[in-house]
């Protein structure tokens, strides 16, 4: 097997992470986790996740809905699940009444990293990159970013 790439290890550290949180902070993790992916039709559209990233939601989906949120029914990639989920939609709708706390925002990007994000080694060169493929999905993330003085290009 070839070697890992750094923001693929990088991943892996954060989503197999043991961290404690508050409800608040898990809330926004996972969704994080969920900012972009396709939901309709109460299933859930994962693009371009791996295992870490599939464990990490369905743990949080338990954790917070107490398996009321999920239907088991897994097809690849798509996961069922029910209307609850189904209200995440964009940052500005949602970011007052999910981020109650200092760290929630931290704990939100996290999230959205490990389904939408690449970094590249510091050591080697420098650069972290999100991609959405839906516009209001990036603009809304962009304003989030500008808000934690995080410039994007």
């Amino acid at each position: 097997m070839g070697k890992e790439s750094f923001s693929n290890t990088t991943k892996y550290e954060i989503a197999t992470s043991e961290e404690k949180m508050k409800r608040c902070c898990a809330f926004s993790l996972l969704y994080g986790l969920l900012y972009g992916a396709e939901i309709s039709n109460e299933e859930l559209l994962l693009k371009k996740t791996n295992a870490e990233n599939e464990q990490l939601i369905f743990k949080m989906i338990d954790a917070l809905f107490k398996n009321k949120a999920l239907k088991i029914s897994k097809k690849g990639a798509r996961i069922g699940i029910n209307k609850e989920i189904c209200r995440f939609s964009t940052i500005v709708e949602y970011k007052n009444s999910i981020f109650k706390c200092a760290n929630c925002e931290s704990f939100f990007m996290r999230g959205v990293f490990l389904m939408s994000g690449t970094v590249n080694d510091p050591l080697k060169s420098y650069r972290l990159e999100f991609v959405f493929s839906e516009k209001n999905t990036r603009d809304d993330f962009a304003e989030l970013l500008l808000e934690n003085s995080i410039i994007p290009k």
